[in-house]
């Protein structure tokens, strides 16, 4: 190869990795996009029927009748089922001001379902959630974390490399 085309097949690669990390990036915010547009759809859910279930007087069956009139009404979509939704309305307990900059607001629902399962106190669920989204936990490393939760105050996470010998 000459010096040219040598010159051309770098500027050529560095356009393609420059391409790749956009798109990367812009992966990455639309995921994140979708998650916190996920939490506030969801958030509202709760909301609307913890509302209606405090000025009604309706019991939990209300959850079982919307998750049948819901999945006639959008026979195709899932989440909207019995655990689902009672999971949207623990998720309006836990966080009663939605807060999209909040960092469960940007984790997939699964690991908001592990935090809503396994903590009771916010600011533990806060720093957890913040934890996985700034090292970009899987659920499964997230649950790890949480098995020693016995100790309320921990704030340093347990270290899984062990596990990976």
């Amino acid at each position: 190869m000459n010096e040219v085309s040598t010159q051309a097949e770098h500027a050529y690669e560095g356009l393609v990795q420059e391409i790749i990390e956009t798109l990367q990036e812009g992966q990455a915010r639309a995921i994140a996009s979708a998650a916190e547009h996920r939490f506030t759809t969801y958030h509202a859910i709760g909301r609307a029927i913890i509302t209606r279930q405090q000025e009604r007087g309706w019991g939990a069956q209300v959850i079982k009748r919307l998750a049948a009139d819901l999945r006639l009404r959008f026979p195709d979509r899932t989440g909207l089922g019995e655990r689902n939704l009672q999971y949207m309305c623990t998720l309006a307990k836990a966080w009663p001001e939605p807060n999209r900059a909040t960092a469960v607001a940007r984790l997939p629902w699964g690991h908001v379902t592990v935090l809503l399962n396994r903590l009771d106190d916010a600011e533990l669920r806060e720093w957890y959630a913040a934890r996985a989204v700034a090292d970009g936990w899987s659920r499964g490393v997230l649950e790890l974390s949480l098995i020693h939760i016995s100790e309320p105050t921990r704030r340093t996470p347990i270290s899984y490399a062990v596990f990976c010998l």
